[in-house]
């Protein structure tokens, strides 16, 4: 170590030297010299190579940040708790560096005992250095069990979970085998804390995941356990979690390579289950569940025998007391979440929970396909379903204020993954038990929320996927009549399920049951099923007429199915892989085949109609995306993610007031002008002035201004002064909307609160005098409006936005939060709802104007403006104009929304302005949340993406800001990590519309060089840009990449192979018009080349880059025309 980074020298002088700096001294301190140190360390460590020539300073080269302890990837950022933990192993160094052991002892006591002052944390520094230093762990661990036993190991165990669960799977190999062994020896010395340890490292050994490192770690975890028996006994809340997870693991450890590892893991659940039998029965039901799953296996068999029979495991014989039924025990104790949480690792958690809690139904299908890759792409990851189920329904709850929203329901996630199971009948019947497993012996003292999603999910799929519903209730039937092991078993399932449909039923989760018993497939396919359920359950559902029940439910699709069993006795037949059993009728429904003997039930069924469109409210863009809007066709398989779609039906949103109060051809259309009586409650108002109020706006009237202003104060006026005022609110408010329904439909949008001559300002002016009451007294009246027509939420919103240039926003747009909050909704939702009524509005005028006569042509008015018109040229560039005030932050933390609604209703005029408004900088539409928006708009349309990188470049080109180019950079990195180059098009052609008009910085050349062959015309598009306008940047970047990385021509980087290849690539078809690059005439990039390419492999790199070959062996040295004379460059003749 050097001297000027080191500030502690010897002994005592070390401690007193830490002991009298200040907390923020010592920080500062400590992460600047650690940054010098891990620079040194890292150009020791990787042997990196100076470049002969500096790198432009315009050019930021950025490697992978170095660590001893995590495994980084291109892109990743310095890991700040790396970075932490490392400053105090770095001062460890710096403190026992020469000295002996009693002195070194001295020394870490004396700075443990000062830590509080010093901020110097000493054990983490030894944990740091047992788990990255492998030759010296020993000592440090002899170092740590003195300095540690002060606080009981309590420190470091925090640091170990924090390791374990946000690193484990970035750390390095030696790393991880060093954790292992520091755990091993906390277990053998009895350190408290350390069973968490454990249970955190268990958490990586996920069902269905049989890779090497899994393995590994389960192997090594077994081995630690069975060398320390008689402390895993005595580990009362460690024994569950190590039952539950070695006895689903043995499931995929039964193949002839894992056969040792089998045989330890089976010793281990039989030795917990026969000695700490009451230990284990804290994971309630799921014991039932996991041996159920694993009763194939031999070990696990002999557990679920005695289970079901109760003999003992060893002599088989029956147990004492033969009354004791531990199956009914075990299935009557709800399992704890916490051991349904830890089967799925930290990262799985965050990604499931985020999905079910922050996600919009239409966006659902990107992060579903997301998760898939990450976590079910490998063989055999089907297996792990179940679990995750179990995970869905009894661990995950809603958020309280997101029961109202349209976020993903927990039944659509579950049906999701049911879909990914149908393709292994095992696998599909495993993830069915899991559904419905907390229904079998429910009680009206456990969670609802526990059974909602199971049972939501049958009810729901009748419209779009009836087969799943008709396989989930024969699955349910076949269990309830088949699973339990005895009599009373049988009749407290029935009861258990019983109770779970009255409880659902009670708490208005689903209305009625019947739907079940009468929906059209079920009286074609398993007619029986119908007269099971009223056997089974009778208090639910009732004998029924077929026919009738059909003709209830509507028209029958489906026609009957070829060779259709009747009679559950009759499925005896195991049906195993991708059995032809299965026979698809006309309606492209499926048959189900019964269960077998094993309850394995499944079905297979073709792709079902998709719902992609996140609302029924969006207006068809002129242009749609064939990527993104055509359903995949007949060869897709009907498990793929694209085909796994639970949206609910589309009747459920027509439902909804948003649409049903738009409902044009209404009674009170077809009224005549001055038919509408005053009711008594509000004849005290002055019945003269009602008639006179109803006369001025009348559609076939003249309409006057002044008399409409003057009678509709008069009634105000009138109303406030009222003694009942709050009882006629209601009243008031349903008669005004009543006798300006019509004026309110045929009109358009005033753009002004001042008072002018036409119609469409005439309700602005009644808002004006309305709101000048106080809120308790417009409120009810609003309400009563808004409940016959919701677009009274947007008119008042339009209100508000009128008129404010010296307004505040906060008091500009006041009433408007006031209702919202009056109708107990959240803002930044209302107003996306608003605004997605704009074109109901615009259509509702002109289906109006028709039904009473009026032409539907309107000449254009300076003073009127249509509904979609005011909110893409008013309301949207007020929001963005005031984006940075604290009043919108919950508005803008959905400009996304904001955004899609603009370019997807933009006709081109207004977007002109738009461009024209964006280019003078009055305001700025990306300048938050550029990367949620570029990933947002990856499921637009055609036309709202075009529009978009329109408006993108447009705003980048005026700001000319670093910082604006800056931010577009990064997201455009991870727009090119996310798009796929066969369904977003768009998007690339985007990116490359606008990467191309700006200097490239290290981060983004590295991200296009690496992009891989799919991606070829983008980047060559973009690279041949870039290397001819910002040439010198792109050399440098070049340069160091290739004389960095590229020192062993034996073993080249994946970056130095991406670079050549490209360079190939680009070159040729340049060649053949004679016009190379001048980058590549460069003589440092010429040697470079020449370097690599001419080695042992030289005859394979002639054949593999013809071109590049060329260059580097060209002896021909003529003078570049744009260059200076005296300088000369190789170039290819």
């Amino acid at each position: 170590m050097d001297q000027d980074v080191s500030s502690v020298s010897t002994g005592e002088s070390a401690a007193s030297t830490l002991a009298v700096r200040s907390k923020s001294d010592v920080e500062d301190s400590l992460y600047r010299k650690v940054s010098i140190e891990h620079t040194k360390y890292a150009l020791r460590d990787e042997n990196l190579q100076c470049v002969s020539q500096p790198v432009s300073p315009s050019v930021n080269i950025s490697h992978p940040p170095y660590s001893r302890l995590i495994n980084h990837v291109p892109l990743d950022g310095t890991d700040e708790y790396d970075r932490k933990w490392y400053a105090h192993f770095y001062y460890l160094q710096k403190a026992i560096q020469g000295k002996q052991e009693e002195e070194i002892l001295d020394i870490l006591k004396d700075i443990s005992t000062q830590s509080a002052q010093t901020q110097i944390q000493i054990d983490i520094g030894l944990v740091y250095g047992i788990v990255t230093e492998s030759n010296l762990s020993k000592n440090y661990l002899r170092y740590l069990m003195v300095v540690a036993e002060s606080d009981g190991f309590k420190n470091c165990i925090i640091c170990l979970q924090k390791i374990i669960e946000l690193k484990f799977n970035k750390l390095l190999v030696t790393c991880r085998n060093q954790l292992l062994w520091l755990v091993r020896e906390f277990v053998h010395c009895n350190v408290s804390g350390v069973d968490n340890l454990l249970i955190g490292l268990m958490r990586y050994i996920t069902g269905g995941d049989s890779s090497r490192t899994t393995t590994w770690l389960a192997a090594t975890v077994v081995k630690i356990l069975h060398e320390h028996e008689s402390w895993l006994l005595s580990s009362s809340t460690l024994i569950p979690f190590v039952f539950h997870t070695f006895a689903r693991a043995v499931m995929d450890h039964a193949g002839a390579t894992h056969t040792s590892l089998l045989k330890e893991e089976i010793e281990l659940c039989t030795l917990l289950w026969n000695h700490r039998y009451s230990d284990v029965a804290q994971l309630g039901r799921e014991v039932v569940r996991i041996l159920n799953d694993g009763k194939e296996i031999p070990g696990i068999q002999a557990l679920w025998l005695q289970l079901r029979n109760g003999n003992d495991v060893v002599s088989n014989q029956p147990r004492e007391n033969a009354n004791e039924n531990r199956f009914s025990e075990l299935m009557m104790v709800p399992t704890p979440a916490k051991y349904l949480a830890y089967r799925l690792t930290p990262k799985m958690e965050e990604q499931l929970l985020f999905m079910m809690e922050r996600v919009q139904l239409g966006y659902i299908t990107r992060y579903q396909r997301w998760f898939a890759m990450e976590f079910l792409s490998s063989a055999g990851s089907e297996a792990f379903v179940p679990d995750l189920i179990r995970y869905v329904c009894a661990v995950c709850r809603p958020l309280q204020n997101t029961a109202n929203t349209k976020v993903t329901p927990r039944y659509h996630i579950l049906g999701w993954l049911y879909l990914l199971c149908s393709k292994s009948p095992a696998n599909l019947a495993r993830a069915q038990f899991a559904i419905f497993f907390d229904c079998l012996y429910f009680r009206e003292n456990e969670n609802v929320m526990t059974i909602e999603p199971a049972l939501l999910l049958m009810v729901k799929s009748i419209k779009s996927h009836p087969s799943l519903t008709l396989a989930m209730l024969q699955f349910l039937i076949f269990t309830v009549e088949n699973f339990p092991s005895s009599d009373t078993s049988k009749e407290m399932m029935q009861k258990g399920v019983s109770t779970a449909f009255s409880v659902i039923i009670k708490q208005k989760i689903v209305t009625s049951l019947h739907s079940l018993q009468s929906f059209p497939l079920l009286g074609t396919a398993a007619p029986e099923i119908a007269s099971k359920l009223c056997r089974i359950f009778p208090e639910h559902f009732t004998a029924l007429d077929s026919s009738k029940a059909a003709k209830d439910e509507g028209e029958i699709h489906a026609v009957p199915l070829s060779t259709q069993s009747t009679d559950l006795a009759q499925y005896g037949t195991t049906v195993s892989g991708d059995s032809a059993a299965v026979k698809t009728s006309v309606s492209n429904e499926s048959e189900v085949t019964e269960p077998s003997s094993h309850a394995q039930v499944f079905v297979r069924t073709t792709p079902e109609t998709i719902f992609l469109s996140t609302s029924l409210t969006r207006t068809p863009s002129p242009s749609t995306s064939d990527a993104s809007n055509s359903p995949k066709q007949s060869t897709a398989d009907s498990t793929s993610l694209s085909s796994s779609s639970f949206l609910p039906d589309h009747s459920e949103f027509q439902r909804d007031n948003s649409f049903g109060s738009l409902n044009l051809l209404s009674s009170h259309i077809q009224i005549r002008d001055g038919d509408l009586e005053v009711p008594p409650i509000l004849m005290s108002l002055g019945e003269d002035a009602w008639k006179r109020l109803q006369e001025c706006i009348s559609i076939s009237g003249t309409y006057t201004l002044s008399s409409f202003e003057f009678s509709m104060e008069q009634i105000l006026t009138a109303w406030i002064k009222c003694d009942n005022a709050a009882d006629q609110a209601q009243a008031l408010g349903t008669y005004l909307h009543q006798i300006m329904e019509k004026m309110l439909l045929c009109s358009r949008i005033g753009v002004s609160i001042k008072s002018n001559s036409t119609r469409g300002s005439a309700f602005n002016v009644f808002l004006k005098q309305l709101l000048n009451q106080s809120p308790d007294r417009y409120l009810p009246v609003l309400e009563a409006m808004y409940n016959r027509d919701a677009s009274i939420s947007f008119r008042l919103l339009a209100c508000c936005c009128m008129d404010v240039r010296e307004v505040a926003i906060d008091k500009a747009l006041a009433p408007y939060t006031t209702f919202v909050q009056h109708l107990d909704g959240e803002v930044a939702q209302f107003c996306i709802k608003d605004l997605l009524l704009t074109q109901h509005i615009d259509d509702a005028r002109m289906i109006a104007r028709s039904s009473v006569g009026i032409s539907s042509s309107e000449a254009p008015d300076t003073f009127e403006m249509t509904a979609v018109d005011f909110a893409v040229l008013q309301i949207i560039p007020y929001f963005f104009s005031n984006a940075d005030h604290p009043f919108l932050v919950k508005i803008m933390s959905r400009c996304e929304s904001l955004i899609e609604f603009l370019v997807g209703h933009g006709t081109p005029s207004m977007l002109l302005s738009m461009a024209s408004w964006i280019s003078l900088q009055k305001f700025s539409l990306f300048k938050h949340r550029m990367p949620n928006i570029l990933l947002a708009s990856l499921h637009w349309s055609s036309w709202e993406q075009f529009v978009l990188w329109d408006l993108i470049l447009i705003e980048l080109q005026a700001a000319r800001s670093p910082s604006a180019t800056k931010a577009f950079m990064a997201a455009a990195r991870k727009v090119f990590m996310c798009a796929d180059p066969d369904e977003h098009v768009e998007t690339l052609m985007g990116l490359a519309k606008c990467l191309i008009h700006f200097t490239p910085d290290a981060n983004i050349l590295q991200c296009v060089f690496k992009l891989s062959d799919r991606y070829q015309e983008v980047t060559e598009c973009i690279l041949s840009c870039w290397m001819d306008q910002h040439a010198e940047i792109v050399k440098n970047y070049i340069l160091v990449i290739l004389q960095t990385m590229g020192n062993d021509p034996k073993t080249l980087s994946n970056d130095v192979s991406q670079i050549i290849i490209k360079l190939e690539a680009l070159q040729k078809p340049r060649v053949k018009v004679n016009s190379g690059f001048q980058l590549l005439q460069d003589e440092m990039v010429v040697d470079a080349l020449q370097r690599i390419l001419s080695n042992e492999n030289s005859k394979q790199n002639a054949i593999s880059f013809p071109t590049l070959w060329r260059l580097i062996q060209s002896e021909t040295v003529i003078e570049s025309p744009s260059c200076p004379s005296e300088k000369k460059q190789k170039v290819t003749l």
